[in-house]
């Protein structure tokens, strides 16, 4: 029957006049209109667990690819090949005693060494372990003889440990990137300068980035970095031609070129005992000091530094596309990688001049290809294959491949959620999807310094396809190249409306103001921990940060004393009207009225030397540990050389507020893995002297804590997660991951607050225990960190041997910044 029909019968038919069916439809209609709704969602909801799980394979296959089948495939024959059987070296030992006289060349070498550490071994076993060294030497160079050429990772006499605990650090984090990938919640994440993130995070890793290409036999990458500075010619907002200028700096140097070279490759003449894998480039010192003016923000800390790595690694495996003689040359010179950045705005919002939120990134390979592949342009193609479903519309089967891989890293780059991979709801999302940009270039215009992209997105992807579908030339060749965005991490954001959370990236501000206290939930669950009342228009950055102690610190009056060993060198003065920092001349002829009101403030005494014992003879001294590469003289304070140097040492108003955070900011961690990289000697001097208190999973030490000095004593209270559901309830049973609530309400009750923050941490993708914590009135003093940062911020500090550099790194893990 069709409408009209049926308008007709209703009103004309006796029955249907009876059944009253128009009254129905018409009393039912709201509920009718929701019911057509919830059919539409419900479809939607099972769209996205068949996405949460598309995702899990696709990111996974990035690990058999990247990972597993290239580079551990290689470097795990590679150490089998510098291994050695028990027997095979205690026959070479049999055989160096025979040959050669122990007491004529190896007595004076077991004799210095057992005076060096009497204590540790016995004269025998000294013996012993040179002749294990000399027989693995020896055996490591008749393999290189046999074999007929210099492998370094194989052949190198010394230890690869410097090496390999890069790979280990790498691999650790790849697990917490993958437990990441099972979270729909990512709370906060980290601030980073982009050198950092660059130089010690992923070019220190010399074996997987070296091993990567190894399947085209090229062990030499060349990591090189390009600045923009800007657009040469304004454009609309679908124009496909893009004429960047490069940056120079202030001596006029063009910001473009090698950050650094990884080898670990070698020749058959090479005579080195201590391979250099990684080798810094000639703009090594340009481009650093550029690049640490580039503060960027990662969501989910780890995962967010991940998606950021898998984007550059899949890259580097887009060597496979290249054909000889371009490999050869590749595997004499080595493979070029260029990351260009360029500083850029939101396009809804295109004027801004300072301040710019993004950061543009292009990631390609620094060596032309072929750009046509059967009369299809390949930014096209890649285009519209990053416009497909990560999901098969016919079977919901992930679409694999390294343009799926990049797709879902860049949405958890820009959106900080991996299932945002396919959202289309907000006017950010509709400029931005597929969230790469695809471009070609010919190259820099060496004359204007200029470099022209032809870059498509998705807006102008049809008239891409017009321009590019009749190539002059089939075998045109150029630089094929993907961009994707960076938020800038930034100071301070003044939140005027709810509906800005979904234009703006919250998360990226160290402090968020905010005019109704409701809206904290909101902020919060993005992972902000610095939330302030917005109480005067046009409020700065340092007027801001010093309210928010004002609100943070338990102490409203604080007299921190610097003391260089014996000799106090400087006091930093807090309170809630002012921070500053007088050195030890200055402070001794401030007025006697001044000085006695400081007196009634609260002291922390900052007593420190020079941190060069590792075992830790500084704290046995009461002294703490601090480097003079440490942050309190690199970060901190300026005109400082050495820690020697407080005469003359200056610090910023807001570098003062920054310490006064550091210092003064109380934290209780309760976790087993982060416990087992301090000594109980240390950890109980780093809760003495920096209120830093690192506790095993031992309930007697929970219960000890809550009585004295009581939980309301910390900022932080940080928790493994499997700890707390082991512990027993009011009622004897095990709280259990959902037991979260009431494990709270029971053992630390109203005393979290606006400066007590719960932090739960696991290396598991759980999230059980966030569902049931979102809708109780804990979940605004209630957060996230991965036990990886946590682990991280304590082994760095502790191989550095400074004690104020571990509290700063725990403190801006669980800050975020």
């Amino acid at each position: 029957m069709t409408s009209k029909e049926y308008e007709e019968a209703a009103t004309t038919n006796p029955i249907f006049r009876e059944l009253r069916y128009r009254q129905y439809y018409e009393g039912s209609y709201d509920y009718l209109l929701k019911r057509v709704d919830l059919n539409d969602i419900i479809p939607d909801q099972f769209k996205d667990e068949h996405r949460k799980r598309a995702i899990i394979s696709i990111l996974i296959d990035s690990y058999a690819h990247n990972i597993s089948a290239h580079s551990l495939t290689v470097l795990k024959w590679w150490f089998q090949q510098r291994a050695f059987t028990d027997v095979e070296i205690q026959n070479l030992i049999e055989e160096l005693k025979e040959k050669s006289s122990f007491d004529e060349w190896g007595v004076s070498l077991r004799d210095y060494l057992n005076r060096r550490f009497p204590e540790e071994y016995s004269l025998e076993s000294i013996e012993e372990g040179i002749l294990l060294q000399v027989a693995h030497w020896i055996k490591i160079v008749d393999k290189r003889r046999e074999i007929g050429n210099y492998l370094p990772v194989r052949d190198q006499l010394p230890s690869l440990a410097e090496e390999l605990h890069p790979l280990f650090k790498f691999l650790l984090e790849k697990g917490a990137f993958w437990s990441g990938i099972t979270r729909d919640q990512q709370f906060g994440g980290e601030m980073r300068n982009m050198y950092d993130i660059l130089w010690n995070d992923f070019i220190r890793n010399p074996l997987y980035l070296g091993t990567i290409a190894h399947s085209e036999k090229i062990t030499k990458l060349h990591i090189q970095i390009r600045i923009y500075s800007g657009r040469r010619y304004p454009a609309e907002s679908d124009d496909f031609i893009r004429s960047y200028e490069l940056e120079k700096d202030e001596q006029g140097q063009v910001l473009s070129g090698t950050l650094a070279t990884i080898n670990v490759g070698g020749g058959e003449n090479d005579k080195t005992i201590k391979h250099k894998y990684i080798i810094p480039g000639t703009l090594h010192d340009s481009l650093k000091a550029k690049l640490e003016t580039f503060e960027i923000f990662l969501p989910g800390g780890v995962v967010g530094k991940h998606s950021l790595f898998t984007l550059i690694e899949n890259e580097i495996r887009n060597v496979k596309h290249f054909q000889e003689p371009d490999l050869a040359k590749m595997r004499t010179d080595g493979l070029k990688l260029v990351i260009a950045i360029r500083p850029g705005n939101l396009s809804y919002e295109p004027h801004r001049l300072t301040n710019k939120p993004l950061y543009k990134i292009g990631v390609w390979l620094g060596h032309e290809t072929i750009l046509y592949n059967k009369g299809e342009h390949l930014v096209v193609k890649r285009l519209e294959t990053l416009k497909k479903d990560i999901i098969t519309q016919d079977t919901n089967q992930a679409r694999l491949g390294g343009n799926f891989q990049d797709k879902i890293c860049a949405a958890m780059l820009f959106n900080n959620s991996f299932i945002s991979v396919e959202r289309r709801v907000y006017e950010r999302d509709d400029r931005y999807y597929p969230w790469l940009r695809s471009a070609f270039s010919t190259g820099v215009d060496q004359g204007e310094l200029t470099e022209t992209d032809f870059e498509i997105k998705n807006s102008n992807l049809e008239r891409a396809k017009e321009e590019l579908t009749e190539p002059a030339e089939d075998k045109q060749k150029g630089f094929f190249k993907k961009y994707f965005h960076l938020w800038r991490a930034a100071p301070l954001y003044k939140l005027e409306s709810l509906n800005a959370i979904q234009s703006e990236n919250v998360a990226r501000f160290k402090i968020v103001t905010i005019p109704d206290d409701n809206w904290k939930k909101a902020v919060r669950e993005l992972g902000v921990i610095r939330i302030l009342p917005e109480e005067s228009a046009g409020m700065q950055w340092e007027e801001a940060y010093q309210k928010w102690l004002n609100i943070w610190l338990k102490e409203k009056e604080v007299l921190i004393e610097l003391v260089h060993g014996k000799t106090a060198v400087g006091y930093i003065v807090y309170d809630q009207q002012q921070a500053a920092y007088y050195n030890q001349d200055d402070y001794l002829v401030l007025d006697n009225e001044v000085q006695e009101n400081y007196a009634y403030y609260t002291k922390t005494e900052l007593r420190f030397a020079h941190g060069t014992n590792p075992g830790g003879a500084e704290a046995k001294l009461g002294l703490l540990a601090v480097r003079n590469h440490g942050v309190l003289v690199r970060k901190f304070f300026d005109n400082l050389e050495t820690i020697s140097d407080f005469d003359r040492a200056t610090i910023t108003p807001a570098h003062i507020l920054e310490l006064v955070e550091v210092i003064q900011t109380r934290i209780c961690i309760f976790d087993k893995r982060v416990a087992d990289r301090i000594t109980d000697e240390k950890r109980a001097f780093l809760n003495e002297r920096l209120n830093c208190g690192i506790y095993s999973e031992d309930e007697e030490q929970w219960e000890t804590i809550k009585k004295a000095p009581g939980l309301s004593h910390y900022h932080f209270i940080i928790m493994h997660l499997s700890f707390l559901e082991a512990m027993k309830n009011n009622e004897g049973k095990r709280y259990g991951e959902e037991g979260i609530v009431d494990f709270i309400d029971e053992q630390i009750g109203d005393q979290l607050g606006d400066n007590c923050i719960f932090v739960v941490t696991t290396g598991r993708g759980r999230e059980q225990w966030w569902r049931k914590l979102k809708d109780s009135k804990y979940m605004t003093h209630t957060t996230f960190r991965p036990v990886e940062s946590l682990i991280e911020a304590v082994e760095t500090a502790s191989l550095k041997n400074d004690d104020l550099e571990l509290k700063f790194n725990l403190v801006k893990t669980l800050f975020g910044s």
